[in-house]
């Protein structure tokens, strides 16, 4: 008698596959939380005027959104390695490109958090 197969039978091989990618952003992801969290308040100390007359509930809690989607979207990361190493297993994230992939990722995070506050709360100054 032959075994039962699941559907998803052949994901179990794959399972290590998609653990370590998952595993090695992660461990990154509280860093990047410091260093946009950190860059967040710098520029509202930057823009303390602009901070105040905002209000400074709204700007926490405009602060705490933005957050969630930078980290939303960090998780974007080990998602496309993954469906690359899926679709393409010849293909595999080196750890120089997983480095590159997240220093340019928290570069462009920053710098869009950057962008969105100095614009915010520079028309209240």
């Amino acid at each position: 008698m032959e075994e039962d197969k699941i559907l998803d039978d052949q994901l179990r091989d794959t399972e290590r596959d998609w653990y370590e990618p998952v595993s090695w952003w992660e461990k990154r992801r509280l860093l990047y939380n410091f260093i946009f969290v950190g860059v967040i308040l710098l520029i509202m100390i930057a823009f303390r005027v602009g901070v105040e007359l905002y209000g400074i509930s709204d700007a926490l809690i405009d602060t705490l959104i933005v957050v969630l989607i930078a980290n939303a979207f960090y998780t974007v990361g080990w998602g496309l390695e993954i469906m690359v190493s899926y679709y393409f297993p010849a293909m595999r994230f080196s750890p120089t490109v997983r480095m590159i992939l997240y220093l340019l990722g928290t570069l462009f995070s920053v710098s869009l958090a950057w962008m969105f506050y100095s614009i915010t709360l520079s028309s209240y100054e």
